[in-house]
């Protein structure tokens, strides 16, 4: 089912998108992916921009449900002048404020990714195009496989982060591949993990300049609302896309089961 909020003339028919999937030529090519996804982008760019909206919508009211947790923690001590009742509601608030937190990043982010991810795997196949709704029509299809996958690559990379940045980059770049394969094939994140590292030691010179593309791509997300706006979807687009050069084409759905 399409997406109500989606751009006009999305209902026009269309035939899909020319893409390499698994083309040894585009592997030897590391701007193949820059370039597909750029010319998605020019014949999609509202969609791109309303789904970019949701995150944006999103992101709001959960950056602010969170910084509003810890007053709120306060407010009784506050308001009956209770210093124990001050303390208690501090630690109250910021235990919560950072239980809000990871469920974002390890839950909510990573859902509303994974529902994008197949929005723009449609789109690509001149199925419907990407909307407001895109980030959440298709939130909890394989939600455990996605959330673990998460889970582990947060917790690698900040350990990965403690040795000299090095190993934490690297789970940054195993999770590039490893999301549209746990999210359209249905591959558990270990697995997943493990084709994206067997990959990269096979054609690193076409992973670097694609992992640096994606790293710059993740900075500019990093420092604005406009940026969070339009990037993001634009990144999700730029790892499908890089995860078809590099794997293939797993088809429509890719055989995956809720």
């Amino acid at each position: 089912m399409g997406d109500m909020w989606n751009a006009p003339g999305d209902d026009t028919p269309r035939g899909p998108s020319a893409l390499p999937g698994g083309d040894p030529q585009a592997l030897s090519d590391p701007m193949s992916a820059t370039n597909a996804v750029i010319a998605d982008v020019k014949d999609n760019l509202v969609p791109y921009l309303l789904c970019g909206l949701s995150f944006v919508t999103v992101f709001t009211l959960v950056t602010s449900a969170c910084v509003a947790v810890p007053f709120v923690g306060i407010l009784p001590g506050v308001i009956a002048e209770d210093e124990l009742l001050l303390a208690l509601g501090s630690v109250f608030g910021f235990v919560a404020y950072m239980l809000m937190l990871l469920a974002a990043i390890v839950i909510v982010y990573p859902l509303m990714a994974a529902s994008t991810l197949r929005g723009i795997d449609q789109q690509l196949r001149g199925g419907p195009r990407l909307g407001l709704m895109s980030p959440v029509n298709d939130m909890f299809s394989g939600a455990g496989r996605v959330v673990a996958l998460y889970a582990l690559g947060t917790l690698l990379t900040l350990v990965g982060m403690l040795f000299f940045y090095v190993p934490g980059l690297i789970v940054a770049v195993l999770m590039m591949f490893a999301m549209p394969m746990v999210v359209l094939e249905g591959a558990g994140p270990i697995e997943a993990m493990k084709r994206g590292w067997g990959h990269m030691l096979e054609h690193p010179s076409w992973h670097l300049p694609v992992w640096l593309l994606m790293f710059i791509g993740s900075a500019a997300m990093q420092l604005t609302i406009v940026g969070i706006l339009f990037v993001y979807p634009v990144m999700l687009a730029y790892h499908l896309v890089a995860y078809r050069i590099a794997f293939g084409d797993p088809g429509p759905g890719g055989g995956v089961t809720v």
